[in-house]
């Protein structure tokens, strides 16, 4: 920091990153960010991180293959009080949900994945015989157009969310998932 000239006491920065970038330093300077802001943050009832009540509390499958992505997700999920598990594609998502049928409430599915896209991946996922196939999944896209919503709904997903993930939009799904559970 002082051989590069950045005071970062006395600005405005919390982390700073040098070209080429490392993806491992940049996961650490993410948690570090994070970190502060859930430390520094008075967290108030109308939060969208307000914990749930363990009776609310959802086991949630996030399909997503950004690590940045991933991470974001799961500290929202984590601060909200569900639990989650993590698969990097469409495929992985769907061998989880065969392994351990009854263990997810939801899946938040992210659209654009390799090996198995979240579309293909929730027609798939609709074709399993069982309950497994009523598994509510809400869409993670990039794509905030109409169309892109009706086609997510057209092949069968519950929701939507548009990135990048509003904590407050998050919450507001999961609510409306909490409450058709009880």
């Amino acid at each position: 920091e002082a051989n590069l000239g950045i005071d970062t006491k006395s600005s405005y920065i919390d982390e700073f990153l040098l070209k080429p970038i490392d993806p491992s330093r940049l996961i650490e300077c993410i948690r570090s960010v994070i970190g502060q802001i859930s430390h520094s943050t008075n967290v108030s009832a109308s939060s969208p991180f307000s914990p749930c009540s363990e009776n609310e509390s959802l086991h949630i499958l996030v399909a997503e293959d950004s690590t940045i992505n991933q991470l974001v997700i799961s500290n929202y999920l984590q601060k909200m009080g569900h639990s989650y598990d993590i698969s990097n594609n469409g495929l992985e998502a769907i061998e989880k949900l065969k392994e351990k049928p009854t263990s997810f409430d939801l899946v938040l599915m992210d659209i654009q994945m390799p090996i198995l896209d979240g579309y293909d991946a929730t027609v798939q996922i609709r074709a399993l015989p069982g309950a497994i196939s009523k598994i509510p999944v809400i869409a993670l896209t990039a794509h905030a157009m109409q169309s892109d919503k009706e086609k997510c709904l057209a092949l069968g997903m519950n929701d939507y969310l548009s990135k990048p993930i509003e904590p407050t939009a998050l919450q507001e799904v999961l609510n409306r998932f909490v409450n058709s559970q009880s």
